[in-house]
């Protein structure tokens, strides 16, 4: 498959991506740090086949850079995630969004509402 048909999350990036196994709450179980350049498909590929070997049943692949496997009563998601995973998404799932830093902030007074930008 080329490249331009991948979805967006696979597509060869020349900034690292990370290969994160995450819990029901979004918990990062494992990570893999993929190199710029790397072949994410096939890291990705890699990464489903590795679940399947541990005992997961794959949910049907839509083909977005993610998918869901479940063993027995416990549901993870692997996802293609563009920033680290103790980084946060300004979006929702591991392939879209900005991060999201969370920073220390002066408690604003109780008069004044409280903004993104503090």
């Amino acid at each position: 498959m080329h490249d331009h048909q991948l979805p967006i999350a696979l597509r060869r990036s020349d900034e690292p991506r990370w290969l994160t196994l995450v819990d029901q709450c979004s918990q990062p179980i494992r990570t893999q740090r993929l190199e710029p350049g790397t072949d994410l498909a096939a890291a990705y590929d890699i990464g489903k086949a590795t679940l399947t070997a541990e005992g997961y049943d794959l949910q049907p692949d839509i083909g977005l850079g993610f998918c869901f496997a479940v063993r027995g009563r416990e549901k993870v998601q692997l996802v293609m995630r563009v920033v680290p995973p103790d980084e946060h998404l300004t979006g929702h799932g591991g392939s879209i969004g900005l991060p999201l830093r969370l920073e220390a902030r002066a408690e604003a007074p109780a008069s004044t509402s409280p903004t993104l930008d503090g």
